[in-house]
């Protein structure tokens, strides 16, 4: 396995050691999509997990009532949202619906 990009082998053989209970492909462009299939898949579980935690501090700053860090948790939390509609990795309405919800949360008060 060759290491190329910003993902390492350490991270590349563990996914690989994830999918190992998948049958195997068996064609050359089965086995170079499932590459690619796992790469995609690392990269969208770091995308969401980061959208949880700016959810997460979102949700703290709010209820601590402090507006300032509310306000700019927000617009962190809707840039990585819409960053991740580009990506491919939340669909569109979905990354409307985050966004209604948070200017209702932090700008409705």
């Amino acid at each position: 396995m060759t290491c190329r990009g910003a993902l390492g082998c350490s991270t590349l053989s563990r996914a690989a050691d994830t999918l190992s209970a998948f049958p195997m492909a068996n064609t050359k462009s089965a086995i170079k999509n499932a590459r690619k299939s796992t790469r995609r898949m690392l990269r969208n579980k770091g995308v969401k997990t980061r959208l949880k935690t700016l959810a997460k501090q979102l949700e703290t700053a709010t209820k601590s009532g402090d507006a300032a860090a509310a306000k700019s948790a927000a617009i962190a939390y809707v840039a990585a949202t819409d960053k991740a509609v580009r990506s491919g990795v939340v669909h569109a309405n979905a990354a409307s619906r985050v966004k209604s919800h948070t200017a209702k949360l932090v700008f409705a008060k």
